[in-house]
């Protein structure tokens, strides 16, 4: 069987044609983790939301009892997190399934709290 021939001046790549947006290799649910991540207070107000990222943004979470020489206004325990919450670290894998009433506590490397939203 003989395939015919194409013009390189006819084709025209599939990403060009229908501008698909480039996934990442190695996260290529990113843009749905960030839509989630973006869409504040599943079940819980905007308000709570809002309050708990006032109260948290910036400021370190420390686990318990563990020890540390920065102050307490710039640390905040993970015991005194709500229930139900979970801590999202960088590179972790996280389940996508939605509970609304479940509060993200989203951290760096440096266990820095960066973000703050409930799914």
């Amino acid at each position: 069987m003989v395939l015919p021939r194409v013009s390189s001046s006819r084709f025209t790549p599939l990403s060009q044609k229908y501008h698909f947006k480039t996934l990442s290799i190695m996260n290529p649910f990113q843009q749905l983790q960030q839509k989630a991540n973006s869409m504040q207070g599943g079940g819980q107000p905007n308000e709570e939301a809002q309050l708990w990222q006032d109260k948290l943004i910036g400021k370190t979470l420390i686990h318990d009892n563990e020890e540390t020489e920065l102050g307490e206004d710039k640390i905040f325990r993970a015991k005194n997190l709500p229930q139900p919450s979970r801590v999202v670290k960088p590179d972790s894998f996280i389940t996508l399934d939605f509970r609304p009433e479940r509060m993200n506590v989203k951290v760096d490397k440096d266990n820095k709290i960066t973000g703050v939203h409930y799914s």
